[in-house]
């Protein structure tokens, strides 16, 4: 069998590592160490990428049997009690200057 080396961009594309990610885990050795083609040069072995993949879906799997993908809730805006006008705060915060001060004048005028 006949192994292909695959190079930054494609070990890239395949994990959604980054270089110094990736880097990490191959220090931990947590990640396929490269193999050094020449002096400037790096790559990594097809199937050792791909058993990498297949050992991170596989602990996926483990975690709920059964189920393709995880029970993924969304995410609530969280206002801290102290701060009731805290949601208008950061509504106006992310307007640009001249719609934050219309906003703000609105709110105040409506007691909030």
């Amino acid at each position: 069998m006949h192994d292909r080396i695959l190079r930054e961009p494609e070990v890239k594309r395949l994990t959604g590592l980054s270089r110094t990610t990736r880097w990490r885990l191959e220090r931990k050795v947590k990640f396929p160490q490269r193999l050094q083609l020449s002096e400037n040069a790096v790559g990594w072995l097809d199937s050792e990428i791909r058993l990498w993949i297949e050992s991170r879906t596989a602990r996926r799997r483990e975690v709920l049997p059964g189920a393709g993908l995880p029970d993924i809730q969304p995410r609530q805006a969280r206002l801290r009690k102290d701060r009731p006008g805290e949601r208008h705060h950061n509504i106006a915060r992310r307007l640009s200057r001249h719609q934050s001060s219309r906003v703000s004048n609105n709110l105040n005028h409506q007691g909030c």
